[in-house]
């Protein structure tokens, strides 16, 4: 079978390398061909030689400047380019609408976020964006009446989406954000000093003064409070008591990960439907190294993973000091927290089980040979 994945992030960042490569190489493991067409924004001569010696075929386009006239730009680069194949999997709205305009199929529609929405949210242009959004609403019907299938990163964003749009493919699967089970390895014993890591990049679409209150509170009682994130992480200066800020490439993940006791992710809560379809990459990487989560409600599904696993502390504007320090406190000092964050990770994660999920869709709606 031969599978086109067309994206607008870069391999060589982010989602790029802990999410779209494993994906790929495990497509490609599978004995499918594989074609990959990404938005660069710089060489990677290692990745591209990685790739090649796996035999996978990397279009590489230049990804130029933010904004809505780029996008455009983006978009034209895309349908000029995409190839011949069996099967099209669209990493969100963009490479599908590409996609549909040059009539290519059988689509699979996967909803990483709800792109035009967190566009609005993340933006300075508040005016421009949310006029976009109401265009952009008849984009996402378009492209859900011409997709084959389509993958969402949570359950509770379906029947968002089907009350949005009116009507979704009746092929419909769920892969979270996936994590490598072999790179993130499991860290049996929390470390000695207590420590809260925020992980990644952090924009608009987080809580910047809830995640300072939880931060801030932590440090209060002694904890070292950590971010680590990405070179190509936009300077964003939290006002937390002493946060040693690190700059770690992804490879570095693990390791910081395993030093540290418990996550963070807090995203707004006044960011609408969008809530409903997000799962950071970064909760699962945590939950992999057997590291508990502080984490805002309504995040796609993870209210019900984190309290049905017992892995994590969910907060919003009206938890107290308190109430936050007390569950953590018992999780840190319960030994099995570790082995329970494992196991989440290894049921709804990991890596493996996406690429299943994904490898089975491909054959339902591929062409069959006659």
């Amino acid at each position: 079978m031969r599978v086109c994945y067309v994206t607008t992030d870069s391999l060589s960042e982010g989602v790029g390398k802990s999410q779209i490569v494993p994906l790929l190489c495990g497509i490609k493991r599978a004995g499918h061909e594989v074609t990959v067409i990404s938005m660069e924004k710089f060489s990677n001569p290692e990745l591209a030689e990685e790739l090649k010696s796996k035999g996978i075929n990397w279009i590489k386009l230049e990804f130029g400047r933010r904004g809505v006239v780029s996008g455009l730009l983006r978009l034209i680069k895309l349908v000029i380019k995409i190839p011949k194949a069996d099967v099209y999997h669209a990493r969100s709205d963009i490479p599908a609408l590409a996609l549909i305009i040059r009539r290519k199929k059988p689509l699979l529609w996967d909803v990483r976020s709800l792109w035009m929405e967190q566009r609005t949210v993340i933006s300075g242009n508040q005016v421009l964006f949310k006029l976009l959004n109401k265009l952009w609403i008849s984009v996402e019907k378009l492209i859900s009446s011409r997709s084959s299938a389509i993958n969402t990163l949570a359950y509770e964003l379906q029947p968002a989406l089907m009350k949005r749009l009116g009507q979704i493919p009746s092929l419909r699967t769920v892969v979270p954000t996936s994590v490598s089970l072999q790179k993130f390895k499991f860290s049996g014993e929390l470390p000695n000093n207590k420590s809260v890591m925020l992980s990644g990049t952090f924009n608009n679409f987080y809580d910047k003064n809830l995640t300072e209150f939880v931060m801030g509170t932590f440090a209060e009682k002694g904890y070292l409070t950590k971010w680590c994130r990405p070179k190509e992480s936009l300077e964003n200066l939290l006002n937390v008591k002493d946060l040693e800020v690190v700059e770690a490439k992804h490879e570095e993940m693990p390791s910081q990960i395993a030093s540290s006791s418990i996550g963070i992710a807090i995203c707004r809560d006044d960011v609408g439907i969008s809530l409903k379809g997000v799962m950071p990459t970064k909760v699962a990487e945590f939950l992999a190294t057997g590291r508990p989560v502080i984490l805002s409600k309504g995040m796609g599904d993870l209210d019900d993973f984190i309290t049905s696993y017992q892995v994590g502390v969910l907060v919003d504007k009206q938890t107290s000091k308190q109430e936050l320090v007390t569950a953590v406190d018992a999780l840190l000092s319960d030994p099995d927290t570790p082995k329970r964050c494992r196991r989440l990770a290894e049921e709804k994660f990991s890596m493996d089980r996406g690429i299943e999920t994904y490898l089975a869709t491909y054959s339902a709606i591929a062409p069959k040979a006659s």
